[in-house]
């Protein structure tokens, strides 16, 4: 399998979308790739839950115009019927509870107009790349592998088109160092797996270390 570099997710999702119509964000966070979009004059919104929003929607709003962040969840979007043009999944598709997955593409299938499409980036596990790593933290390999399972034996169900493309994106010791801050909890943790991945960083066993691996899914309506 052949895996193309990639500068970043967001310049890579850039690549796919077209630049007229709206774009919805899936499990978007605190609204990062939205705002990114915004800058880049793209019609962009988002929407997730609201433990996961909370004030971080507040704070949005007071800098940008309109409302762009909403409530929601992947299996019951809070959107009218034939809204957007594109759907964008950016790492958040195997959170989708499993037994939600296929109400979350009835649900992309709803809203999406006529022609539109879903863009899906998820972590590819590859032994002996980031995936060493991203594992010491949160080893989400088995959901990841059940959400690609079901995307690509049921899109017909949903969708007319399916194809699918693999990159990597190159990271640093930083970069994960990042992650730890942001993701895990507990000062004695993240010390454990810090100590954890700079003897897997020093032993320099794997050339890939730090290639991250991402499939990018296309479905077309």
């Amino acid at each position: 399998m052949e895996f193309k570099k990639a500068k970043s997710e967001p310049a890579l999702l850039l690549k796919y979308l077209r630049k007229n119509g709206k774009i919805l964000d899936v499990g978007c966070g605190a609204g990062a790739l939205v705002r990114y979009l915004l800058e880049k004059n793209y019609d962009a919104y988002g929407t997730d839950k609201k433990t996961v929003l909370g004030k971080s929607l507040l704070r949005f709003e007071s800098r940008m115009l309109g409302r762009r962040l909403h409530y929601g969840k992947a299996e019951k979007l809070p959107f009218y019927d034939l809204v957007f043009d594109t759907v964008v999944f950016f790492a958040s598709f195997h959170h989708v509870p499993i037994k939600n997955f296929a109400k979350a593409l009835s649900e992309c299938r709803r809203v999406l107009k006529p022609g539109g499409r879903v863009i899906i980036i998820e972590p590819q596990p590859v032994k002996g790349h980031y995936y060493e790593l991203l594992k010491l933290a949160n080893d989400e390999k088995a959901v990841q592998a059940e959400a690609y399972k079901f995307i690509k034996k049921s899109y017909p169900d949903y969708f007319g088109k399916y194809s699918e493309k693999h990159f990597y994106i190159l990271r640093t010791p930083e970069d994960f160092r990042t992650l730890l801050e942001k993701y895990v909890r507990g000062a004695r943790r993240k010390k454990a797996i810090w100590n954890r991945a700079e003897t897997l960083i020093n032993k320099n066993t794997y050339p890939d270390l730090f290639k991250s691996t991402v499939r990018l899914i296309l479905l077309s309506a």
